[in-house]
């Protein structure tokens, strides 16, 4: 089995991918407003046309929100419409319709901005470095539980689990959806819900615990602060 070590290596090696699709979100974020005054002929404006256009592909590769998918649709629908009136020589309506797109376009890139922001690389490594340790110290909850005879197969069951390995199975499977997430959208949903999932069974474990003593006041196993933030509420 792999050490913790070894599993947080993995997690810088995953942050990787995470700064490629930062690079990306940087590399196409821009203003997209049109000015008005460099459009002076046909040329150019074909030009700012195929620009948008290269720009909802780029766009379109880091998202997963249908919302936002959509508004590209509405864009690449309002610049195709720009290309006809273009070939038709409507000058002006054309570059209507191009000042109409890319200010979907800019719209579109304000909230992917909003989104990057969650994705600093450092708070993806915590997590993720987290989620690991949080991995580790589940394994050894489970093994108090069973020593104090706390049939944690029957536990995990009344939460939807089929038994111990099945948990750890998934746990597992979550953290490796959020290292390879292949979007921004995807990759902060995966973190959410590594955090949620972890909240969730710290406070269960916890409970369990408590019943099985009788509600006595005594030291939960493993029960402690020394693992960083990621089940709180400042996780992503």
């Amino acid at each position: 089995m792999a050490t913790v070590k070894d599993a947080i290596e993995n997690a810088r090696e995953a942050l990787a991918i995470f700064r490629d699709v930062l690079r990306s979100i940087n590399d196409i974020l821009y203003d997209a407003g049109v000015e008005i005054g460099q459009i002076l002929d046909a040329e150019v404006l074909q030009e700012a046309i195929d620009r948008s256009m290269d720009r909802i592909e780029q766009l379109r590769a880091l998202l997963a929100d249908e919302e936002l998918l959509g508004n590209l649709t509405d864009a690449e629908d309002l610049l195709n419409e720009a290309q006809a009136l273009l070939d038709a020589g409507e000058i002006e309506d054309a570059k209507d319709a191009l000042i109409e797109a890319n200010s979907i376009i800019s719209d579109v890139c304000r909230q992917l901005k909003e989104i990057a922001q969650d994705l600093n690389p450092g708070r993806i490594e915590c997590y993720l470095g987290n989620a690991y340790l949080y991995r580790e110290r589940f394994r050894e909850r489970f093994g108090h539980a069973w020593n104090e005879e706390i049939d944690v197969d029957e536990f995990l069951k009344t939460l939807g689990y089929e038994n111990e390995e099945a948990f750890m199975a998934q746990f597992q499977e979550m953290i490796e959806n959020a290292q390879g997430a292949e979007d921004v959208e995807e990759a902060i949903q995966s973190l959410k819900e590594i955090g949620q999932m972890i909240r969730n069974m710290d406070s269960a474990l916890t409970q369990e615990f408590w019943r099985h003593r009788g509600g006595q006041g005594q030291s939960m196993p493993g029960n402690g602060s020394g693992y960083g933030n990621m089940g709180g509420g400042n996780s992503p």
